[in-house]
């Protein structure tokens, strides 16, 4: 379903957190991949993701 970027050490160097999310095959993988697109949306918008885990 996911996995370290290839070229992950090129685009940032080796503590890289950048990660490749493949389409969803089914509801519940396409739950979570809804789930990875939010709380990377709220990191990046610096808003809690208290929410997003009840």
């Amino acid at each position: 379903m996911g996995g370290i970027h290839p070229i992950d050490d090129e685009i940032s160097g080796e503590t890289s957190t950048y990660v490749m999310i493949y389409g969803a095959r089914d509801l519940k993988e396409l739950e979570t991949v809804w789930l990875i697109a939010q709380i990377s949306y709220y990191q990046a918008r610096g808003v809690s993701t208290a929410l997003l885990m009840q």
